[in-house]
């Protein structure tokens, strides 16, 4: 069943750095790429679907990472609720235009992670709002107000 929905209130962060070696398994050579799904398996996550487990794991990493669960060029990021763990790629978020914007767009995804995986809010159709669906590249990413969950 769904869990209950958490209050933003009350997050305690922890920030942990172990360096974690990618999985040879998650390369991909044709697409010269990272398979997300491979990479999100070897976080330490919860039992799946487990009612007691109180955190979220959010890996960041600096590889290129694509999804199998949709046709797509590339991920900023996947997430798998049922375990509890996420992982953001910063490997598309450097822009030559605008060279700042690197940890400005990380935070957005950590954001709508943790909104949605963590407190459970649902997906929203607005695409200023951090919850936003489907961040089709950095445009859009950029467009994301972190003040609108």
């Amino acid at each position: 069943g769904r869990r209950a929905r958490r209050s933003t209130e009350s997050i305690d962060l922890e920030r942990s750095v172990p360096q974690m070696e990618a999985p040879a398994s998650a390369w991909n050579s044709e697409r010269v790429q990272w398979t997300a799904e491979e990479l999100l398996t070897s976080l330490p996550g919860c039992r799946e679907d487990d009612p007691q487990c109180d955190h979220l794991v959010i890996g960041v990493t600096d590889l290129d990472i694509y999804t199998t669960q949709a046709a797509w060029a590339f991920a900023f990021s996947i997430r798998d609720p049922k375990r509890s763990v996420a992982i953001v790629s910063m490997y598309r978020m450097t822009s030559p235009s605008y060279w700042d914007n690197e940890s400005d767009r990380l935070s957005k995804m950590i954001a709508k992670i943790v909104a949605i995986d963590y407190c459970r809010l649902p997906i929203s159709n607005d695409p200023h709002s951090v919850r936003f669906g489907h961040i089709g590249g950095s445009n859009q990413l950029d467009a994301i107000d972190e003040s609108v969950w």
